[in-house]
């Protein structure tokens, strides 16, 4: 204290001067600020302009004395630091300073050591004060400038007590949880925000984290206000003070957004197992499968090209329908793979069915084989109406009628029935369709395996490629419904699906409107109509009538397609063009205004040809574009006719359906 000052500031009051010039000349170089008062009003007026940190005064003054100057100086400032002088040990002094809480007392005459220990004494509680003040300040300051920040957050920011009881929380804390701020002013705890399973574990977190430890396990499922869930991620860390855990701070993040992220990357994940089985059963299907047709193809084609010569024209006819029927029969089984592989990615709208139309066009597409097997099929009177979609519908129905017919009795009797939502076994809301046979019935253990992806059970004298009942599934499901069978063997099976309920009725079907195979009939003796399931009957245009002189534009990049096409349209044109690609397609339908018809493959190279006819369709509205297409998936047609096209076929191309789409174009 000799050679450095002490940074206060000090106001010293004495009514005697020789005492207040000595004592002054002792504290005032010790002190960076120094304040000297003859008496308590003038030292009243210093302590109220300059608040000094110390005053060192002498307790017998006249007038007012200077513990009752001191009262009223702590009246300004209760935290000034007060040393008392007096040269009388008067016990009412020392009780009164006592009263008043002075910090020190020196008796006169006053000796220099102790009078400078006594001020240093003092000096170091106020500089401890000042930094503690300071340090306060600060931490508010810090602690604002905290809850500025976490106000900002999009997570929850949360402070809690050693027993979970919340002390803070931010504003997203609020708004996460739905609570209010009162809510916290009366009391809340973080356990009260989880759900009761997760209580227990978020207890032993607690006090790992309090006690320092390790915590993996910090994901919970949370609950607002309102009773909803969520789940959520906790990260906390404990507050320590004087080296002991007071309580905790953390982060609540709400992690809605990453669990349906992971769920969706474990349902990807999901598809994926199930496309790579499905691409397994696929490849064994078009090994298998398509082998023996191809087989058949194959073998009699090289019967014909070797020994034509030496065969009857009636083996020749044999040979050739055989050819076709397996040529059939692998359209059909490509057909139905490639619907089987559209219906996942195919996005359509569930409208009123039209059941009554939809079955009749099924049964129509199974008039030959209804016919060759003698099968009687008994349909409802009336149907329910169901929302679905109807080209799907109608293939569910084929696939049904065709396993009843295959696998019934001899002859197979048919039964076609409906249940409603008011039987206990069918979903409210639902409509249940079913389909029932004579046959044999099937096993516990194979009905297990039915509707599996490219199932086919091994059944003596039945044939199948075991896509039918996959593709039903696959579909039903698409479309919120279910299926099922219920058999036992020599009883029969009952094939069933079910679909939402329509409370609007359909619009009828103009493509079933003239079926002879209405509600509540048998089918024996009535005479099939044309299906999109079977080739139309060859439509006769004869040479003479006004589409024998048809200019014709086939537009396609396959060299046989092309030939195979203009065999078919020969006697029906006067001038065939070519295009292989899609820009010669559209100049050669800008060169050649007066072409009639254009044969538009959808598949080609540059632009396709759903491009080419919209480009065509710029400077001709007139001239008549069929699309065709080896793909033929859901939504192509609609494609087609979207981008202008008159028409659509599907390849292989028959020449009685393409004569038939002629035909109606141009009116014969």
């Amino acid at each position: 204290m000799e050679n450095h000052k002490l940074r206060i500031s000090l106001l010293f009051v004495e009514d005697e001067e020789g005492a207040r010039k000595s004592i002054s000349e002792i504290v005032g170089r010790r002190v960076t600020d120094f304040f000297v008062a003859a008496n308590a009003g003038e030292a009243i007026e210093i302590y109220k302009k300059h608040k000094p940190d110390l005053v060192l005064s002498d307790i017998q003054m006249p007038g007012i004395d200077g513990l009752q100057m001191v009262e009223k100086i702590k009246q300004i400032n209760p935290q000034v630091k007060l040393i008392m002088m007096t040269a009388f040990a008067d016990t009412n002094y020392l009780l009164r300073s006592i009263n008043l809480q002075v910090d020190g007392y020196i008796v006169k005459p006053v000796r220099k050591d102790k009078l400078l220990s006594t001020i240093k004494k003092q000096a170091d509680i106020i500089f401890l004060e000042k930094k503690t003040k300071k340090q306060e300040q600060e931490l508010i300051i810090s602690e604002q400038k905290f809850r500025e920040l976490a106000d900002l957050l999009p997570q929850v920011i949360y402070e809690a007590d050693t027993k979970g009881n919340i002390t803070y929380v931010n504003k997203q804390g609020f708004a996460t949880f739905g609570y209010s701020p009162d809510a916290l002013k009366k009391g809340f705890n973080v356990l009260t925000t989880l759900l009761p399973d997760d209580i227990p574990r978020a207890k032993q977190n607690m006090y790992k984290i309090l006690s320092g430890g390790p915590v993996e396990d910090r994901e919970y499922v949370a609950k607002r206000k309102d009773g909803s869930h969520f789940p959520i991620s906790m990260y906390s860390r404990a507050i320590i003070k004087n080296n002991k855990p007071v309580g905790m701070r953390g982060i609540i993040v709400d992690i809605t957004d990453q669990k349906m992220a992971e769920e969706a990357i474990r349902q990807q994940n999901l598809q994926l197992l199930e496309r790579n089985e499905e691409l397994d059963a696929f490849s064994h299907t078009v090994a298998h499968d398509l082998k023996n047709p191809l087989s058949t193809i194959l073998g009699f084609a090289e019967v014909l090209l070797d020994g034509h010569s030496k065969l009857s024209a009636a083996k020749i006819h044999e040979y050739i329908g055989l050819i076709i029927k397996s040529c059939n029969k692998t359209y059909q089984i490509i057909n139905n793979l490639l619907l089987f592989a559209s219906i996942r990615e195919s996005e359509v709208q569930a409208k009123a069915l039209c059941m009554g139309d939809i079955v009749a066009g099924s049964l129509n597409g199974l008039a030959p084989i209804i016919k060759k097997t003698g099968a009687k099929i008994n349909v409802p009177q009336t149907w329910p109406v169901a929302l679905g979609h109807g080209p799907w519908i109608e293939e569910v129905w084929t696939n049904y009628l065709s396993n009843a017919i295959k696998y019934g009795g001899s002859p197979p009797l048919i039964e076609m029935g409906i249940d409603t939502d008011k039987l206990e076994n069918v979903p409210k809301g639902m409509v249940r369709f079913w389909i029932k046979d004579n046959g044999p019935g099937i096993s516990a253990d194979n009905q297990k395996l039915l509707f599996r992806k490219f199932e086919r059970l091994d059944q003596v004298r039945i044939e199948g490629h075991g896509l039918g009942l996959s593709v039903v599934s696959r579909i039903i499901k698409k479309l919120g419904g279910q299926v099922g069978v219920e058999s036992g063997p020599g009883q029969g099976s009952r094939f069933y699906f079910t679909l939402p309920y329509s409370p609007k009725p359909p619009k009828r079907s103009k493509r079933h409107e003239v079926s002879p195979y209405g509600p509540g009939r048998e089918t024996q003796n009535l005479k099939p109509t044309t299906s999109n399931l079977i080739p139309k009957a060859p439509i006769a245009i004869g040479v003479g009538t006004e589409t024998s002189n048809l200019k014709i534009l086939i537009a396609d990049d396959e060299e046989y397609v092309d030939m195979h096409l203009s065999i078919l349209l020969n006697d029906i044109s006067n001038e065939i063009l070519h295009a292989k690609t899609g820009r010669e397609t559209i100049e050669l339908c800008r060169n050649n205004p007066d072409i009639d018809l254009v044969l538009m493959d959808i598949k080609m190279p540059d632009i396709d040809g759903y491009e080419a006819t919209r480009q065509i369709r710029e400077f001709n509205k007139d001239v008549i574009i069929i699309a065709q297409t080896a793909y033929a998936l859901t939504g192509d047609r609609e494609k087609a006719l979207g981008a202008g096209c008159n028409d659509y076929l599907s390849k292989p191309i028959k020449k009685g359906i393409l004569m038939g789409e002629i035909d109606k174009h141009f009116k014969l």
